[in-house]
């Protein structure tokens, strides 16, 4: 369906790619998505000739998949044939059913009676900050399950009172009972579109539109995108981990608590106690990660917790220049390794400086001659680093990459000895290549099919027109924005781009393509001009590029 789902190869071709996309839309049918391997089909025994595609998949139409919200399409392991078998699965297989943890819901606060609930829970509470906490969070739920229940009663209540109040002739009375209605079957719809809104957390998409349909659909495949189904340990072990958790607190209300307990630790030495603790939560940096490797933790801290050290930290500020010496802002002159000759760098042009190393957050590209003797001063250094700093590298993350040059044995020995693995490719970081040839529309091909899948064949359904303006410009247009800002994009995969905008925003439906009434460029244009603001792409792209200087 995409050109990421080949590795290897020539690039597949997008009419191809397009028209399967298309016949999958005018079925109605969605992809079930995978775990396992991503690719399901491999050829060649060389590295240079080996190929990896992901050509078997399971598709189902949106009935099917809500009735099976367990499925599962596993992709085995196959000795005897190049294609992967697939296991459909519809039950959940055992998992393990954890208990929801307590949020607190948006909708809550368009409720008339929240605010006495918890003024009454919280005053009728005594002991610790801790435990009137938990009580708080008990007694909110219990009250938020019986407004629930009787939202769908209310919400049949006032249509049917407003059906009928259409049907009489208009007075003052009715006037008033048609306001009344209207105000509060409006307010019903907008609370629902409050929950499901929150699930989705598809931010970019205003209140207000009715797209109670699209935020239900949208939450359910974020359910199921982010659902860990298998994750595997370092002694082979199988175990899943589902968790997340919001706190927060009314603070009009329990604000006073809160203040007392915080100053009791900043000034008197209390303890944070239980508020101390946190919540480890792992981050999918892939899709369908099944190692510890490919998930990034994060840990939630409770809000006690933030705002005492929020305020450690302003009081911190007037004084931190001091502790930090000048010398950790720069480096030192001469004291870097390439003028001490122990690595040699590369130059990007005959006359520019030499490069050693580039750094970016925690990670680290580094540029050495690939000989044994620099290999083994390279990982000495590494070494030290580790001594000194206490940062260890994670090999089993790290590639080697070599020049063209290089021969088959020389590239095995060096990669024995850092013992990371060789990659035939450069990989990409932070979504963007590291480089870029004369080909530079097949380095950016991904940027499409990012475009392509966020669109997917559900959207175009759900979403209003008016939905779908906010949509691309919030999302869809976004998308290549980082890129652009790095690159000069080809002017023909820009116009690209902005086929793929308007055949989306003027389709209608999935089996109808719909009629462009006017050129992309006039719905660019400004609103005051009679447009909707689009951006045009190429002219973005070299706005971008100018901030640069």
């Amino acid at each position: 369906m995409y050109s990421f789902e080949k590795k290897g190869g020539q690039v597949r071709e997008e009419k191809g790619m397009e028209a399967f996309r298309d016949v999958l839309g005018e079925c109605q049918l969605i992809d079930v998505g995978y775990t396992g391997v991503w690719y399901t089909w491999e050829r060649g025994n060389l590295p240079s000739t080996n190929i990896r595609e992901r050509l078997d998949r399971g598709v189902a139409n949106e009935k099917w998949m809500e009735s099976f919200s367990c499925r599962n399409v596993h992709h085995l392991t196959s000795s005897l044939s190049d294609h992967c078998p697939l296991l459909v699965s519809t039950t959940n297989g055992g998992r393990l059913k954890r208990t929801p943890r307590f949020k607190f819901e948006a909708w809550w606060t368009a409720e008339e009676s929240i605010e006495e609930e918890i003024r009454k829970s919280w005053e009728a509470l005594n002991g610790s900050l801790v435990g009137k906490f938990e009580s708080l969070q008990i007694s909110l739920s219990k009250w938020a399950q019986s407004i629930r229940r009787t939202r769908k009663e209310l919400t049949h209540k006032f249509s049917k009172e407003l059906e009928s109040l259409l049907e009489k002739d208009r007075d003052n009375d009715t006037m008033i009972q048609l306001i009344n209605a209207r105000t509060h079957l409006n307010l019903e719809i907008d609370k629902e579109e409050m929950y499901w809104e929150q699930r989705a957390r598809a931010n970019w998409l205003q209140l207000g539109d009715r797209n109670t349909t699209f935020f239900h659909k949208f939450a359910l495949m974020r359910k199921r995108v982010n659902a860990v189904h298998r994750l595997d340990t370092d002694d082979g072990n199988e175990i899943v981990e589902e968790t997340e958790i919001i706190e927060t607190a009314a603070k009009h209300i329990v604000g006073k608590d809160i203040e007392e307990f915080c100053l009791g630790v900043l000034n008197d030495g209390k303890t944070l106690g239980d508020f101390n603790f946190t919540e480890i939560v792992l981050i999918p940096k892939i899709p369908n990660p099944t190692n510890l490797v490919n998930f990034r933790s994060i840990s939630l801290c409770t809000i006690i917790y933030k705002i005492v050290a929020k305020v450690i930290a302003n009081h911190l500020q007037e004084f931190i220049g001091g502790c930090i010496d000048n010398a950790q802002s720069a480096f030192i002159p001469g004291r870097t390794a390439i003028a001490e000759g122990l690595i040699k760098g590369v130059k990007a042009s005959r006359r520019g400086p030499a490069i050693s190393h580039l750094l970016f957050a925690d990670d680290c590209i580094l540029f050495s001659e690939a000989t044994k003797d620099k290999t083994r001063t390279l990982k000495d250094i590494l070494k030290e680093y580790e001594r000194c700093s206490g940062q260890c590298v994670n090999f089993s993350k790290s590639t080697v990459f070599f020049s063209s040059n290089m021969m088959e044995g020389d590239k095995a020995a060096i990669s024995t000895e850092l013992g990371i693995r060789r990659s035939t490719n450069m990989e990409k970081y932070l979504g963007l290549p590291n480089m870029v040839g004369m080909r530079k529309k097949e380095s950016f091909q991904n940027l499409k099919d990012r475009i392509k899948l966020k669109i997917g064949n559900w959207s175009t359904r759900f979403l209003s027109q008016g939905g779908k303006e906010v949509f691309i410009k919030s999302v869809l247009q976004a998308i290549p924005t980082y890129a652009k800002a790095c690159f000069l994009l080809p002017k023909s995969l820009c116009e690209e781009f902005e086929s793929i905008f308007a055949r989306y925003w003027w389709q209608k439906s999935q089996k109808t393509k719909g009629i462009h009434w006017c050129k992309w460029k006039d719905v660019c244009s400004s609103k005051e001009e009679g447009g909707l603001g689009y951006r045009d792409m190429a002219k973005f792209n070299i706005a971008l590029l100018a901030k640069q200087g």
